[in-house]
């Protein structure tokens, strides 16, 4: 199945460049799942770190062993060409045009990469993952309280949920703290609600 690049979100794109990028700079002649994987993590502004931070995965812990798992893959000298994607790397992206249809979503984004790495066989990426908790079930769970029930329908979703995440924690904050609309203490008794919407 030849990759539909333009049917993946802007930061499912970047993460795959990332990848290669990362593959390039290792030397390692083919794309692998660990490269990818570890493009998800690097990504800061991405969903996949909190996602994992939600089910008591350390990312920078992962990515330390992504890095180690890396280092062991073949590398070839001389000019820096791309690499080539492999046949787990395929596959990775074949689950992942799989995981946007379970969800009815109209694009592969950084969150359905995530969820087909753990579902790849024998696979170093899917191992690790396996190894600090980070299964599908958990993953599912973390992303339903990220994502809600949002479509990926445009090709930039991530912001939204970024955006949402931070404004529910702002809400979250506020409410804490006792403010809420600026106001702290609101009228109690009779006539409350027209004091306080004065």
């Amino acid at each position: 199945m030849a990759v539909r690049w333009d049917r993946f979100t802007v930061k499912a794109q970047q993460a795959v460049q990332r990848a290669n990028e990362l593959a390039a700079e290792h030397g390692n002649p083919e794309l692998m799942p660990v490269h990818v994987l570890a493009a998800l993590i690097e990504d800061k502004e991405g969903i996949v770190a909190p996602v994992l931070e939600k089910i008591g995965v350390r990312p920078q812990v992962l990515l330390e062993e992504l890095q180690a798992e890396i280092d062991r893959l073949p590398k070839v000298s001389g000019g820096t060409t791309e690499a080539s994607v492999s046949k787990a790397a395929n596959q990775l992206f074949e689950k992942a045009f799989q995981e946007a249809s379970s969800f009815k979503d109209e694009y592969v984004s950084t969150e359905h990469l995530l969820l087909a790495l753990t579902h790849l066989s024998r696979d170093a990426a899917q191992q690790i993952l396996a190894r600090h908790g980070a299964t599908s079930d958990a993953i599912l769970k973390a992303l339903t309280s990220v994502r809600g029930s949002q479509k990926v329908t445009d090709q930039n979703p991530e912001a939204k949920y970024q955006a949402l995440e931070r404004y529910a924690k702002d809400l979250t904050e506020q409410a804490r703290s006792g403010h809420r609309s600026g106001r702290r203490n609101p009228p109690r008794g009779a006539g409350a609600l027209a004091a306080y919407q004065e």
